[in-house]
């Protein structure tokens, strides 16, 4: 069982934060102070541009990364639910979800969320020695299940060898992990235009093209 939490103050932005030019420490206070701001202010939108980032106080800051976790949870949580007839084969199996109660510790005014999921010993396809010892049968289910995703509703949109798992178990399988960045569709997008996000976003292309630079893909599993 893996807990997959999903706490701002682990954000690499802390470390490495862009377009700041300098680190910006998670703090106990710059995040009561996001936290309260939001309680006084339930309705606000809370829209800025890139640009308007760069004179964020410590504060804002944490706002910020709060707002992206949550909405990463809720993106994640609605792609595995579309795509439960998928889990245990192609994606974990989801077990529950909810918020840690703790917080990580004392002194914390967020209760991040958390999702509890199948653990599936392994290491991601970016890092395993030998792609080509893979079977093609478990190549050619991941590119079959990639290319059903939009018919049931949702795009990964973070296609990349780091978010495939190669499991240790024999024969190998690859596992698709990550739907923080999804996009899951909504019912008033016409056939056309969710069609149109699907080829912009590009799943199907970016594992095709991953793919042939390992010299694993095979025409024959292109679409028609």
């Amino acid at each position: 069982l893996i807990a997959k939490i999903y706490d701002p103050c682990f954000n690499y932005h802390h470390s490495d934060p862009f377009p700041r030019l300098s680190p910006i420490p998670w703090s106990a206070p710059n995040e009561k102070a996001a936290a309260d701001r939001r309680a006084n202010l339930p309705h606000d939108d809370y829209h800025f541009t890139a640009w308007e980032k760069d004179f964020f106080d410590g504060s804002l800051w944490e706002e910020n990364y709060y707002r992206e976790y949550e909405a990463s949870f809720g993106k994640e949580l609605d792609g595995y639910k579309h795509l439960a007839h998928l889990q245990g084969f192609i994606i974990p199996h989801i077990y529950a979800s909810g918020r840690v109660l703790s917080g990580h510790g004392n002194n914390r005014s967020i209760s991040p969320c958390v999702i509890l999921m199948e653990h599936i010993p392994s290491e991601t396809l970016s890092t395993f020695p030998d792609p080509q010892s893979i079977p093609n049968s478990a190549y050619h289910d991941l590119v079959m299940a990639v290319r059903s995703l939009a018919s049931y509703s949702v795009i990964h949109d973070d296609m990349r060898p780091d978010n495939i798992l190669v499991s240790d178990s024999l024969p190998r399988c690859l596992v698709l992990i990550d739907f923080g960045l999804c996009i899951c569709r909504f019912d008033e997008w016409s056939d056309e235009e969710w069609r149109k996000l699907v080829i912009c976003e590009g799943d199907e292309l970016q594992l095709e093209l991953y793919m042939k630079k390992l010299g694993v893909w095979h025409e024959e599993w292109k679409r028609p």
